[in-house]
């Protein structure tokens, strides 16, 4: 199973895909109580949901450029990397918040879950 991350200042959106699938589904959102209080919980979930990779937002502008959310993320991703014992990569999240509002009704109501939604499943395509 694959677990798509949303990462956002207060929330991060969780998604999870089987690796065959091109479908993700919605899963959960943990509140961003800091990176220990992540970690945690994602060593929790990578055992109950047999998580084999995570695959984390990249935010970029629409022309591709890098911003210092871009940074805060690709250290996020590095400590993830530092920390679990499965590998983590990060997906190009252009327009995925505005995409996730076309998903479904679970998805639309809770933007966060929807936008991992988005990236997990650019990711299987």
């Amino acid at each position: 199973m694959l677990l798509g991350l949303d990462y956002g200042e207060k929330n991060i959106g969780l998604a999870v895909a089987d690796e065959n699938s091109k479908m993700a589904l919605p899963y959960k959102v943990l509140i961003n109580n800091g990176e220990d209080f992540i970690l945690k919980e994602l060593k929790k979930i990578i055992i109950e949901e047999k998580i084999s990779k995570i695959i984390v937002g990249l935010p970029l502008s629409l022309s591709g450029e890098e911003s210092k959310k871009t940074l805060e993320i690709r250290e996020f991703s590095a400590f993830l990397a530092k920390n679990l014992d499965i590998p983590v990569e990060m997906k190009d999240e252009r327009l995925s918040s505005r995409l996730a509002d076309t998903l479904s009704q679970d998805a639309k109501n809770n933007r966060d879950i929807g936008a991992a939604m988005v990236i997990l499943e650019s990711y299987l395509v």
